[in-house]
């Protein structure tokens, strides 16, 4: 199946409340005297701008009026944005209500320190600051330090000091060759041919189900494991060594430390514990040894000599070296408000390239953000009230390229931030849940983002009243299993209680599983995840295509409200539903910390409205011994081409007494649409027909059999023809051209060009 038409467009529409935030109007310069504006700036009559200029040919000596060395003398550019922060700061001082916009031409960057602002650098919403690339030219802003000076090591290993160059006791985790990302030396080797599931080695032993006990794992299991003995080397300082491994449940992984190897026992120890117990068949590679130097594109650092060691993955001639040595790039601290930061490309941070702390109606626009992050950091961190992250192209980053958080838990207040218009890309270089846009707080919004190419989520949200809307993600969970593209969870109870998620387009959620070292994709997947509990979400207008397990799972929800979705051609069921009892042990583990959280917001009045909220989870329990209740899926389509084993719904430990289910659209389910397993098995034989169901359940009573007539299907059009009879049955589908990224003066590219998967 071909992607939608509206992959590289969609609706070309202006969003006025981006650009009046940060767009000056009629321009002036420092010394007041008029120029015209760009057509890019047009501005609206009655309203003016100081601009003041940087330029890699500047002087921070001169003021910083002109954008070139023609004006008068002592006028030209500045040097560093720094400098011109300080001149922002002047202005503000004596102009308090002139819009100010830095200029930054064309050129790269190398920034000796984290660009700061602070409540001193703010603008207003009537004079906004910003900082920006001049208009036409390309501005790189980098966190990095070239490398030169290599000399020959040892065959096709080079050597350079690098404490002469930036970089002195700057035990730096990247390297970049020719602006792509190299291997930090490892074992096994990156293979490039199967970049996921190729280059792993596997804890030794005879795995088993990763639900299974084993008797006398505990504490111990999560910081050693047994390798195979061909996987231990002759390495001489193993503490120098870190294990890149998945722990048990596939979920994520993480980079430990190692503090010995016993060559003998093949026993490996690390110095921190893993997420879960290290079970026999869990992947992994060793990496950061100078033994395991050994494939064009590995390097390594000795941090006791300073000392690099590379391997060219093609001769250096006039390619660039880089390594990271700032933490940052912009850092806008609490206070800080109405400040934009448009259209560079910023790169090659140790950790996050913006960080906005609790600001105040600050934006990040049409910027690249890339080679940044690492295991626990982001591209762009958001938490305040009412910022933004828009038409941004963002991807190679360690962790999740965005992060939006803030508001109120308590009065529910919205935080109000929001990401839009995105294209985001190969999140989770190093942190497998590292998703396309994280969400967590009150009141926070993710819209027409494109997203594809991660390892787990695409988006993941938890607490309130957000909204997930509009985005087109595909090709996503590439790397682990129980997964999906959109996902929440509630194992707090209070949460994800407000939230709406629709008018998404998902397709292709894949999941990958390794079974005695042999690769399983796609795996335990599905398109939109309600786990632990989620309650009170809205699903409405969603399509997803194409996953594995089902369209939609919801596992122990009550009270969210599905409809107007497409579920079409996913394999396992288009929509699942899967419970426990108040007498399991999962249920019985999490109550208390639930009825704490329950109880902290019992005197908490705007609570009352939210669907649930005010039932104590000690009561929770239905009279089944169930606990899912009050879920409604009506007026949806499910469509079936993938599979004749395919099931319409599938049931495990969940009562359909307790919820409903009516006027939907079934297509091509051979007459047996409904699946009640009771042994939580997908792909089981018990089902029943329609007319059973209906007598059983007294369920989709007004429900149809019938083809819902795509536009076109085959090449991923769900759009509803004139004559469909889900029309009749009062279905409002998702109109396709108003899905994913659309044209803006804010995008950092259009049209889109997808990058290779």
């Amino acid at each position: 199946m071909s992607f939608p038409a509206f992959k590289n467009g969609g609706a070309i529409r202006l969003v006025t409340q981006l650009v009046s935030v940060g767009l000056g109007v009629f321009v002036i310069n420092l010394l007041l005297a008029f120029a015209p504006a760009s057509a890019e700036t047009a501005p609206a009559a009655g309203s003016q701008e100081i601009r003041i200029y940087v330029s890699t040919q500047g002087n921070d000596a001169w003021s910083g009026a002109n954008p070139d060395l023609s004006g008068a003398a002592g006028t030209g550019p500045l040097a560093t944005i720094k400098q011109a922060r300080l001149k922002v700061r002047d202005i503000l001082a004596s102009k308090p209500n002139m819009p100010v916009t830095v200029y930054v031409r064309g050129g790269k960057y190398y920034l000796a320190e984290t660009l700061e602002l602070d409540s001193k650098d703010s603008g207003t919403a009537a004079a906004p600051v910003t900082y920006r690339s001049y208009p036409g030219e390309t501005v790189v802003l980098s966190g990095a330090r070239p490398i030169s000076g290599f000399t020959a090591y040892k065959g096709q290993i080079l050597k350079a000091d690098v404490s002469a160059q930036g970089l002195k006791d700057n035990y730096f985790r990247d390297l970049y060759f020719d602006g792509s990302r190299q291997i930090l030396a490892r074992y096994p080797n990156f293979d490039p041919k199967n970049p996921i599931t190729g280059g792993w080695a596997f804890v030794a032993g005879t795995q088993v189900y990763k639900d299974a006990a084993i008797p006398g794992e505990g504490a111990a299991n999560k910081t050693q494991f047994i390798a195979k003995a061909n996987d231990i080397h002759n390495w001489a300082h193993p503490e120098d060594g870190e294990v890149f491994i998945f722990p048990r449940l596939n979920y994520w992984n993480n980079i430990l430390p190692i503090t010995s190897v016993d060559a003998q026992s093949h026993l490996i120890s690390l110095k921190s514990p893993a997420s879960y117990a290290i079970r026999p068949g869990d992947r992994y590679y060793v990496r950061n040894l100078l033994e395991e130097l050994d494939a064009p594109g590995e390097w390594y650092l000795d941090k006791a000599t300073n000392t690099l060691y590379f391997w060219p993955p093609a001769p250096l001639a006039s390619k660039a070296v880089e390594a990271p040595a700032i933490q940052t790039i912009f850092q806008l601290d609490p206070g800080v408000s109405y400040v934009t930061i448009r259209g560079f490309t910023i790169e090659m941070a140790q950790k996050s390239a913006i960080v906005l702390n609790k600001t105040l109606h600050c934006l990040i626009a049409g910027n690249i953000i890339r080679h940044v992050g690492d295991y626990t950091h982001n591209a762009v961190v958001v938490t305040g009230t009412g910022n933004g992250v828009a038409g941004n192209d963002i991807y190679d980053v360690g962790d999740s390229a965005i992060y939006l958080g803030g508001g109120d838990t308590p009065s529910l207040t919205p935080a109000g931030n929001y990401a839009d218009n995105n294209y985001i890309h190969h999140t989770g270089v190093y942190y497998k849940q590292g998703v396309g846009i994280a969400i967590e707080g009150v009141g926070n919004r993710a819209s027409h983002n494109l997203i594809h190419d991660t390892p787990r989520f695409a988006i993941q949200f938890s607490g309130n009243n957000h909204v997930i809307e509009y985005n087109y993600l595909h090709d996503t969970s590439l790397e682990t299993e129980d997964t999906s593209a959109i996902y929440t969870g509630a194992q707090d109870w209070i949460g994800p209680r407000g939230s709406t998620v629709r008018g998404n387009y998902v397709y292709n959620t894949y999941g990958l599983h390794f079974d005695n070292g042999v690769p399983q994709t796609p795996y335990l997947s599905w398109g939109i995840y309600l786990d632990d509990y989620s309650a009170g979400v809205t699903v409405d207008g969603n399509i997803v295509i194409g996953s594995l397990t089902a369209g939609l799972h919801v596992n122990n929800g009550s009270f969210n409200n599905v409809i107007n979705n497409i579920f079409a051609d996913n394999r396992g069921a288009q929509a699942s539903f899967e419970g426990s009892k108040t007498d399991s042990k999962g249920w019985l583990h999490l109550l208390p910390q639930m009825e704490k959280n329950y109880n902290l917001l019992a005197n908490a009045p705007a609570w009352d409205s939210l669907p649930g909220a005010r039932i104590d989870p000690q009561k929770a329990g239905l009279a089944d011994g169930t606990l899912m209740q009050g879920n409604k899926f009506e007026h949806n389509i499910l469509y079936n081409r993938a599979s004749p084993e395919s099931l319409l719904y599938h049931f495990y430990a969940s009562n359909p007494a307790y919820n409903l289910f009516d006027y939907n659209l079934f297509y091509n389910f051979n007459h047996q649409i409904t699946a009640d397993n009771s042994d939580g098995d997908y792909f089981d034989k018990v089902r029943e027909s329609l007319s059973d169901w209906q007598k059983r359940t007294g369920m989709d009573k007004n429900s149809v059999a019938a083809d819902p007539l795509f536009v076109d299907p085959d090449h991923g059009n769900y759009d509803l023809q004139a004559a469909s009879p889900a029309l009749a049955l009062g279905i409002k589908t998702t109109a396709m051209k108003d899905i994913g990224p659309y044209q803006d003066p804010l995008r950092a590219s259009w049209p889109i060009v997808e990058a290779p998967r």
